[in-house]
Parts: C-alpha cells; structure tokens; sequence
C-alpha cells in the first residue's frame, strides 16, 4: 500500500512546506486510493484487483478519445481497436448497475 501510494499518487513528495496544505493533500489522495481499489473490486474484470494504479492510469485512464455533444447529451467516443475497450465498456455497464442508472 505504501508503494502504491508513493508511486502511484505521487505521494513520495508533498507539494508545499505547509502542514496543512499537506495534509489535504495527503488526505485527498487516501480517498482516490481507496476510490480506485473499490474500483478494482467491484466494477473491473476478475484478475484486475492485482494491477497498480500506474497500469490502470496507462491502459484506462489516458486513451485518446473524442467527447461529442448530440441530442443534448456528452458522448464520449473511443476507438473500438483499443485494446481494453471492452474492459471500459463492461465496466461502465457494471457502474450502471450498482448506481441504478
């Protein structure tokens, strides 16, 4: 956990020399930690649990995409030859489910 906090939030340096900037600093990324290992658990495939938040930032997070608005509606668009579109997809479907949208 430590490691994955200091490398995968960038927790191995704080940001000022104010201890209370630090500490909202700190105690907000405690919360994208625990936001992400629920994450891991709830909404993405079997076997996921196991990857850094590094490899969730690469192969999920930071793709190319196109946002569109139609019919009054954001539309994110991703290309289908990605390779974890699939994973995305059934993921968002699995958010859908536990929020009731």
């Amino acid at each position: 956990m430590i490691k994955e906090l200091k490398l995968g939030l960038g927790l191995d340096k704080l940001p000022c020399g104010e201890l209370l900037a630090n500490a909202a600093y700190f105690e907000t990324n405690i919360v994208a930690y625990n936001l992400v290992q629920t994450l891991k658990q709830t909404v993405l495939p079997a076997g996921w649990e196991r990857h850094t938040m590094k490899t969730l930032r690469v192969w999920l997070f930071t793709i190319g995409a196109t946002v569109v608005r139609h019919a009054r509606r954001l539309i994110l668009r991703i290309s289908a030859e990605h390779p974890y579109s699939q994973v995305l997809l059934a993921s968002r479907q699995r958010v859908l489910v536990l929020t009731g949208s």
